[in-house]
Protein backbone atom coordinates (compact mmCIF):
# COMPACT_ATOMS: atom_id res chain seq x y z
CA UNK A 1 0.00 0.00 0.00
CA UNK A 2 0.56 3.76 -1.20
CA UNK A 3 1.80 5.75 2.04
CA UNK A 4 -0.68 8.69 2.85
CA UNK A 5 1.45 12.67 2.66
CA UNK A 6 1.81 12.59 6.55
CA UNK A 7 3.54 9.58 6.21
CA UNK A 8 5.69 10.37 3.82
CA UNK A 9 6.59 13.33 5.29
CA UNK A 10 7.51 11.46 8.51
CA UNK A 11 9.64 9.50 5.76
CA UNK A 12 11.68 12.17 4.44
CA UNK A 13 12.19 13.65 7.81
CA UNK A 14 13.91 9.74 8.97
CA UNK A 15 16.33 10.36 5.80
CA UNK A 16 17.34 13.38 7.22
CA UNK A 17 18.70 11.68 9.91
CA UNK A 18 19.80 8.49 7.72
CA UNK A 19 21.57 11.01 5.61
CA UNK A 20 23.22 12.72 8.03
CA UNK A 21 24.32 9.70 10.06
CA UNK A 22 26.01 8.97 6.36
CA UNK A 23 27.91 12.00 6.28
CA UNK A 24 29.35 11.45 9.62
CA UNK A 25 30.45 8.03 8.62
CA UNK A 26 32.17 9.82 5.79
CA UNK A 27 29.94 9.02 2.71
CA UNK A 28 31.60 10.42 0.04
CA UNK A 29 29.65 13.40 -1.39
CA UNK A 30 28.99 12.50 -4.66
CA UNK A 31 27.38 9.34 -3.05
CA UNK A 32 25.50 11.76 -1.10
CA UNK A 33 24.22 13.75 -4.13
CA UNK A 34 23.62 10.83 -5.93
CA UNK A 35 21.46 9.63 -2.88
CA UNK A 36 19.50 13.16 -2.63
CA UNK A 37 18.52 13.04 -6.45
CA UNK A 38 17.29 9.47 -5.84
CA UNK A 39 15.24 10.35 -3.39
CA UNK A 40 14.19 13.80 -4.92
CA UNK A 41 13.30 11.78 -7.90
CA UNK A 42 11.05 8.96 -5.95
CA UNK A 43 9.26 12.45 -4.39
CA UNK A 44 8.49 13.62 -7.72
CA UNK A 45 7.40 9.70 -9.19
CA UNK A 46 5.15 9.93 -5.42
CA UNK A 47 3.47 13.04 -6.28
CA UNK A 48 2.54 12.37 -10.08
CA UNK A 49 1.22 8.95 -8.64
CA UNK A 50 -1.10 10.69 -5.77
CA UNK A 51 -2.07 13.36 -8.52
CA UNK A 52 -1.95 11.39 -11.63
CA UNK A 53 -5.12 9.88 -11.76
CA UNK A 54 -7.02 13.09 -10.59
CA UNK A 55 -8.45 15.38 -13.63
CA UNK A 56 -6.69 18.53 -12.11
CA UNK A 57 -9.08 20.70 -13.90
CA UNK A 58 -12.54 19.32 -13.50
CA UNK A 59 -11.97 17.79 -10.19
CA UNK A 60 -14.00 18.92 -7.16
CA UNK A 61 -12.07 22.25 -6.54
CA UNK A 62 -11.41 21.38 -2.55
CA UNK A 63 -9.95 17.70 -3.28
CA UNK A 64 -7.73 19.30 -5.95
CA UNK A 65 -6.79 22.40 -3.45
CA UNK A 66 -6.14 19.97 -0.60
CA UNK A 67 -3.92 17.18 -2.88
CA UNK A 68 -1.97 20.02 -4.48
CA UNK A 69 -1.15 21.71 -1.13
CA UNK A 70 -0.15 18.55 0.47
CA UNK A 71 2.01 17.37 -2.71
CA UNK A 72 3.52 21.08 -2.61
CA UNK A 73 4.45 20.99 1.31
CA UNK A 74 6.27 17.27 0.43
CA UNK A 75 8.08 18.70 -2.33
CA UNK A 76 9.04 21.42 -0.59
CA UNK A 77 10.46 19.76 2.61
CA UNK A 78 13.00 17.54 0.69
CA UNK A 79 14.29 20.34 -0.88
CA UNK A 80 14.09 22.02 2.34
CA UNK A 81 16.18 18.92 3.89
CA UNK A 82 18.78 18.63 1.07
CA UNK A 83 19.35 22.99 1.86
CA UNK A 84 19.45 22.01 5.74
CA UNK A 85 22.09 19.48 5.08
CA UNK A 86 24.06 20.60 2.78
CA UNK A 87 24.38 24.74 4.10
CA UNK A 88 23.65 24.45 8.40
CA UNK A 89 24.84 21.15 9.23
CA UNK A 90 27.48 19.43 6.97
CA UNK A 91 29.41 22.61 6.17
CA UNK A 92 30.30 22.46 10.22
CA UNK A 93 31.30 18.97 10.77
CA UNK A 94 34.99 17.70 10.78
CA UNK A 95 33.83 16.54 7.37
CA UNK A 96 32.93 19.77 6.03
CA UNK A 97 30.69 19.81 3.15
CA UNK A 98 32.51 21.67 -0.07
CA UNK A 99 30.11 21.36 -2.60
CA UNK A 100 27.89 24.16 -1.81
CA UNK A 101 24.39 23.75 -1.43
CA UNK A 102 22.42 20.96 -2.64
CA UNK A 103 19.33 22.13 -4.99
CA UNK A 104 16.62 20.06 -6.45
CA UNK A 105 15.65 21.49 -9.64
CA UNK A 106 13.46 18.69 -10.78
CA UNK A 107 11.51 19.33 -7.49
CA UNK A 108 11.77 22.77 -7.21
CA UNK A 109 10.15 22.98 -10.73
CA UNK A 110 7.60 20.51 -9.76
CA UNK A 111 6.51 22.68 -6.97
CA UNK A 112 6.14 25.73 -9.03
CA UNK A 113 3.99 23.73 -11.43
CA UNK A 114 2.08 22.87 -8.61
CA UNK A 115 1.33 26.11 -7.61
CA UNK A 116 0.62 27.24 -10.50
CA UNK A 117 -1.72 24.76 -10.64
CA UNK A 118 -3.70 25.83 -7.67
CA UNK A 119 -3.51 29.05 -8.43
CA UNK A 120 -5.01 28.67 -11.87
CA UNK A 121 -7.76 26.91 -9.70
CA UNK A 122 -8.08 29.29 -6.93
CA UNK A 123 -8.94 32.04 -9.63
CA UNK A 124 -11.49 29.94 -11.40
CA UNK A 125 -13.04 29.06 -8.06
CA UNK A 126 -13.33 32.38 -7.12
CA UNK A 127 -14.60 33.55 -10.29
CA UNK A 128 -17.12 31.21 -10.25
CA UNK A 129 -18.54 32.14 -6.87
CA UNK A 130 -19.26 35.35 -7.66
CA UNK A 131 -20.55 35.30 -11.50
CA UNK A 132 -24.46 33.13 -11.67
CA UNK A 133 -25.42 29.87 -13.45
CA UNK A 134 -26.87 31.57 -16.21
CA UNK A 135 -23.64 34.18 -16.91
CA UNK A 136 -20.93 31.64 -15.97
CA UNK A 137 -22.30 29.30 -18.99
CA UNK A 138 -22.80 32.56 -21.52
CA UNK A 139 -18.94 33.78 -20.59
CA UNK A 140 -18.29 29.98 -20.92
CA UNK A 141 -16.33 29.84 -17.58
CA UNK A 142 -16.78 25.65 -17.91
CA UNK A 143 -14.55 25.57 -20.76
CA UNK A 144 -11.57 27.71 -19.58
CA UNK A 145 -9.57 24.78 -18.74
CA UNK A 146 -10.40 23.25 -22.55
CA UNK A 147 -6.88 24.92 -23.10
CA UNK A 148 -5.35 22.10 -20.97
CA UNK A 149 -6.68 19.16 -22.42
CA UNK A 150 -3.45 18.32 -24.16
CA UNK A 151 -1.57 19.41 -21.40
CA UNK A 152 -0.35 17.26 -18.75
CA UNK A 153 0.34 19.51 -15.74
CA UNK A 154 2.45 17.18 -13.92
CA UNK A 155 4.91 17.03 -16.62
CA UNK A 156 7.08 19.89 -15.57
CA UNK A 157 10.26 19.65 -17.58
CA UNK A 158 12.29 21.95 -19.86
CA UNK A 159 10.44 20.07 -22.68
CA UNK A 160 6.87 20.66 -21.94
CA UNK A 161 7.64 24.41 -21.06
CA UNK A 162 6.39 25.61 -24.75
CA UNK A 163 2.96 23.49 -24.56
CA UNK A 164 2.64 24.72 -20.78
CA UNK A 165 2.82 28.51 -21.83
CA UNK A 166 0.60 27.90 -25.18
CA UNK A 167 -1.66 27.02 -22.90
CA UNK A 168 -1.56 28.79 -20.25
CA UNK A 169 -1.73 31.97 -22.70
CA UNK A 170 -5.04 30.38 -23.66
CA UNK A 171 -6.45 30.32 -20.25
CA UNK A 172 -5.63 33.76 -19.94
CA UNK A 173 -7.20 35.05 -22.92
CA UNK A 174 -10.35 32.81 -22.02
CA UNK A 175 -9.91 34.55 -18.56
CA UNK A 176 -9.78 38.01 -19.68
CA UNK A 177 -13.60 38.72 -20.76
CA UNK A 178 -14.56 36.56 -17.40
CA UNK A 179 -12.41 38.42 -15.38
CA UNK A 180 -13.64 42.04 -16.59
CA UNK A 181 -17.66 40.63 -16.35
CA UNK A 182 -16.46 40.29 -12.25
CA UNK A 183 -14.99 43.57 -11.81
CA UNK A 184 -18.00 45.22 -13.83
CA UNK A 185 -20.33 43.07 -11.07
CA UNK A 186 -18.32 43.49 -7.87
CA UNK A 187 -17.68 47.55 -8.90
CA UNK A 188 -21.05 48.60 -7.34
CA UNK A 189 -20.49 46.92 -4.08
CA UNK A 190 -17.42 48.01 -3.86
CA UNK A 191 -17.28 51.60 -4.27
CA UNK A 192 -20.44 51.84 -2.33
Amino acid sequence: AELGFGEALELLDALHDALDAMHDALCPEKRMVHLMRVVGSAVDGYVKRQLGGLDLWRAPYMRVARLLKDSSALAERWTTVCLELTTLFWPKRDNPWRGGPFRDGTLESLVRRLDEVLRLRVVHQQVTAVLDAGEAHELGVGAVFDAFARVNALHHSDFSKAKWATATAAYQRAMDLIELRVADKLRPTLSA
